[in-house]
């Protein structure tokens, strides 16, 4: 193949990458909890016969933005914000641990506490309300309930809060984090 032809063909396909990045964060710009990628691209000059003034572009590493989002009152008694840093815990299909900035929890008919599907994991595990009339979150993440039929407030749990570090944090497809020893783990496991 032509060298440079080829060399143009690796700039489309880094301007189509870079479009599709930005494509999903302007669709997921509204969605709780997302965090934006950057993309991040060098020109390299080209050695060898011909013009000097080739370039390629080689693609770094993807970054992520873990910066704080805007807190929105949604008016839901289970919407949760976390002020600061520092992540809400929850539990993957496959049993892993990962984190999320998004408060938009849900109970299920079983009394599991959800975010988008995901188990919210508590200091002991995934939380399980028992029976309730009315739930309540605290400004540090414990969650109480009232029984049916009244009576006094009953903490059930506490939401379990991570602050890792964000150099080791990795952005996994379905918008969650994880810390990349875990995610270096779950890699091996594979390979093996």
């Amino acid at each position: 193949m032509d060298s440079l032809l080829f060399t143009a063909t690796t700039g489309a396909s880094r301007v189509l990458k870079a479009q599709h990045v930005r494509s999903n964060n302007l669709s997921n710009a509204d969605t709780a909890g997302f965090r934006a990628d950057m993309e991040r691209v060098n020109s390299v000059p080209l050695q060898g016969s011909g013009f000097d003034g080739r370039t390629m572009v080689v693609t770094n590493s993807a970054a992520t933005r873990f910066d704080s989002g805007d807190v929105v009152k949604t008016g839901r008694p289970l919407d949760i914000a976390i002020m600061g840093e520092g992540y809400i815990s929850v539990q993957t299909p496959a049993g892993n641990e990962a984190y999320t900035r998004a408060g938009n929890i849900k109970v299920d008919d079983l009394g599991a506490m959800t975010i988008n599907g995901f188990a919210v994991v508590g200091d002991n595990g995934p939380m399980v309300l028992p029976e309730f009339q009315k739930v309540e979150i605290s400004e540090r993440g414990r969650v109480s309930v009232i029984p049916p039929g009244g009576g006094a407030e009953v903490e059930v749990g506490t939401l379990k809060l991570v602050k890792p570090e964000i150099t080791q944090l990795q952005k996994e497809s379905d918008s969650y984090c994880t810390a990349l020893m875990v995610s270096r783990l779950r890699r091996m496991r594979r390979s093996i």
